[in-house]
């Protein structure tokens, strides 16, 4: 290929002026511009690529340019050109495709895109890089966004250029490297026997079933609000849950003749199946699924405690209310810093889960069996279930304490001495020696 002389070039470009740099390339007002043929009809159009100068001339990414248009637009023969026309929404696309064809939840994956749009939407592929992504992480955390939903639209980010990259032609080159931040929101609340009761007594009966049942196998709420007759055997008094049921695909049998309040909380349910003869479902509300039970729960957490508890995203700080005496029109706000973002503090539905956990473990049931009976598939999860409290460690104290006192005590008892032939009786061996 015949060398370009640059120099020259850029002293002959003018506006409005064709220079011609090679065969089919050309400058205009510094911004390269081609012609070609189709079908023997000509063809020319801007590249939108400038010429930067002598040092910085981009003619490579014009020539590919050219040869596509010359191929009558063949993109695929030059994967190069497909990484730069790749746009987040080819990604995005593809991604919500592969959560349907997967059978993943669409309104979960639909949200991390969503989120993802609103600041890269309209962004070529090859310019989502690291830096773009920190911006995004900046961007979310100003509004006081928890790092576990950004970490969550990271991972959706990440699966996207997973999915182009393994796209046949590829559609993206690399991965760029995705900074994901640091959880520290696993909650460690539970629910004691004193409080179970309290709860119990104070919750209503349409959801008091799905309370002790919680309570007691440490169940997930979405997972016992869709039970139906068909999944309990009252001969045997067992629950089955089959594979496709449950959150980690994988069934379950579960006994219910075994704790005396469960047991009587579902022949109270077999009951009303006279009263509600269209109704399937275990635990329902006058016939009806329980769709919001959040009224009552607060209700009872306002009896026992006297406030719901709140913590601002943006200082931390928290905030007790009680409903009963507040103005609901002008809302919860932080009275140290004034902003809006709250999460709630107080015990939630899933605490049961690891109150169940947590019984099992002090009841001597190994990881394993456990593991079984709530469907956790992994040790590492489970582990986060398994919660200590003060009294926990203080028994473990006692108990340690108390085993060092036998040791010191059996230690320091008086100990007969030792006799035999190659034995030397030291006290005998100096009153001799100073007579």
């Amino acid at each position: 290929m015949k060398k370009i002389d640059w120099a020259k070039i850029e002293n002959e470009i003018q506006p409005k002026k064709w220079v011609r740099v090679e065969k089919g390339i050309y400058l205009v007002n510094r911004t390269y511009h081609i012609k070609y043929s189709i079908k023997g009809k000509a063809q020319k159009e801007t590249t939108g690529i400038r010429f930067n100068g002598i040092k910085d001339t981009n003619i490579g990414k014009v020539r590919d340019i050219l040869t596509v248009k010359k191929n009558d637009g063949i993109v695929n023969k030059i994967p190069a050109l497909v990484y730069q026309r790749t746009t987040f929404e080819d990604l995005a696309a593809d991604y919500i495709t592969a959560a349907k064809n997967k059978g993943n939840d669409l309104v979960t994956a639909a949200k991390g895109v969503k989120h993802l749009a609103e600041f890269f939407g309209g962004y070529k592929a090859v310019d989502i890089t690291t830096d773009k992504i920190q911006a995004y992480i900046i961007s979310r955390q100003k509004i006081f966004c928890a790092n576990g939903y950004i970490n969550r639209d990271l991972a959706a980010l990440r699966r996207m250029f997973k999915l182009g990259l393994h796209h046949t032609p590829a559609k993206v080159q690399t991965v760029p490297y995705i900074p994901f931040l640091i959880e520290n929101n696993v909650r460690k609340g539970f629910f004691t026997t004193e409080v179970y009761l309290q709860f119990k007594a104070l919750l209503p009966d349409w959801f008091k079933g799905a309370f002790i049942m919680g309570y007691f196998l440490g169940m997930r709420v979405e997972e016992i609000l869709n039970l139906t007759w068909d999944h309990i055997d009252m001969e045997e008094g067992l629950l089955r849950l089959e594979q496709d049921e449950t959150k980690n695909d994988t069934g379950r049998q579960l006994a219910l003749n075994l704790f005396p309040d469960l047991w009587a909380a579902v022949q109270t349910q077999q009951v009303l199946i006279s009263q509600y003869p269209k109704c399937n479902l275990l635990f329902h509300h006058d016939g009806k699924k329980i769709v919001d039970f959040r009224a009552a729960w607060d209700k009872a957490l306002l009896v026992i405690q006297g406030h719901l508890t709140y913590k601002c995203r943006a200082c931390n700080e928290a905030i007790k209310i009680d409903y009963r005496q507040m103005d609901k029109r002008k809302g919860i706000s932080c009275p140290a810093c004034g902003a809006v973002k709250m999460r709630r503090e107080d015990r939630i539905f899933h605490d049961l889960r690891r109150t169940a956990l947590r019984e099992m473990r002090r009841a001597g049931v190994s990881e394993a069996v456990a593991m079984a009976i709530s469907g956790h598939k992994t040790f590492e999860t489970f582990r986060r279930y398994d919660i200590t409290d003060g009294a926990d460690i203080k028994q473990a104290a006692q108990a340690a304490a108390a085993r060092h006192a036998e040791k010191i005590a059996a230690l320091t008892q008086e100990q007969p001495e030792p006799t035999g032939p190659n034995v030397v009786n030291l006290s005998a061996f100096r009153r001799k020696k100073s007579a």
